[in-house]
């Protein structure tokens, strides 16, 4: 499931830099990227007591989604895609650091 994850955010990776030389492929890459992200994500579970990391994994959730919603954007044509983009990228950096930090105090 890493792999499928590790290539879903290439994918997302290459659809913000293909944007400024192909705004045709680009859209389709961003949907790609976002559909893997938000299967993983959605696989994603987590049975323990921890209360913090039952809510990030849920927030992890809300992110494959962001990144659908840019996706949509792209394929629109305008740059109402950025904002999205860069709201997810923010989540996903504060998910991954308390991510790590949860697993520390396990």
């Amino acid at each position: 499931m890493k792999i499928l994850e590790r290539i879903a955010y290439l994918l997302i990776l290459a659809a913000a830099i293909v944007w400024t030389f192909s705004r045709t492929i680009a859209p389709w890459l961003m949907a790609v990227g976002a559909l893997g992200v938000l299967a993983t994500h959605l696989r994603e579970r987590y049975d323990g007591k921890n209360l913090r990391r039952r809510r990030i994994v849920r927030m992890r959730w809300l992110l494959g989604l962001f990144y659908c919603v840019t996706a949509y954007f792209m394929f629109k044509g305008g740059m109402e895609w950025l904002p999205f983009l860069c709201i997810a990228v923010v989540i996903e950096l504060y998910t991954l650091f308390v991510i790590s930090r949860t697993e520390t105090d396990d």
